[in-house]
């Protein structure tokens, strides 16, 4: 129902949210090795915002798209992460879904700014109506063979020369962002 101390990709950023205002999920799969599990869950993520959007007569004012490697955006705002963690053999799937927010505290830290379902959609939107399309769309991105087309079709920033820093250093890393690999890496032109 709420969080005062997650956690994302980079050990530096914490995640807070008020009671009620965010799905937060641990979604517990028994299957570890599947390649490109934060695209793949991130899709599932993608197809249940626009499917909630269609379900209830607002479809969305924008554009939903996958930010490699684990964020779902809004028009290039940040409406939900994801964390893919392994322990005693079992995949821990955490997402984090913006939904009634209208406001965000500031954090210099954070180099996209955040958008709410509520926001992107006009409408307060169920949290638990949201977790029921997640869980229907999951198993088709987990175990489809159509999951790296349908990425690379939701893939923000695509054709465009990108920056990201890989790791927690201070390089970056440059190029066109050309798709991703059957691995879920990121393919990059110069």
């Amino acid at each position: 129902d709420w969080q005062s101390r997650g956690r994302g990709r980079f050990q530096d950023r914490l995640w807070e949210s008020k009671r009620a205002q965010s799905l937060l999920v641990t979604i517990i799969l028994d299957r570890a090795g599947l390649a490109a599990l934060p695209l793949r869950a991130g899709l599932a993520v993608a197809h249940a915002v626009e499917g909630l959007s269609l379900k209830l007569g607002k479809p969305l004012s924008g554009r939903i798209s996958i930010k490699w490697p684990n964020d779902i955006l809004f028009d290039d705002r940040k409406l939900a992460g994801l964390l893919c963690e392994t322990s005693g053999g079992r995949v821990l799937v955490g997402i984090g879904v913006n939904c009634i927010q209208r406001s965000f505290s500031r954090d210099s830290r954070r180099r996209i700014p955040p958008v709410s379902l509520c926001e992107a959609m006009a409408l307060t939107a169920d949290r638990f109506m949201l977790l029921d399309y997640i869980l229907r769309a999951l198993p088709s991105c987990l175990e489809g063979e159509g999951w790296k087309d349908a990425v690379e079709n939701m893939l923000h920033g695509r054709g465009r020369q990108v920056t990201f820093a890989p790791g927690m250093g201070k390089c970056h890393i440059e190029g066109r962002l050309e798709g991703i690999g059957p691995d879920g890496s990121i393919i990059l032109g110069l």
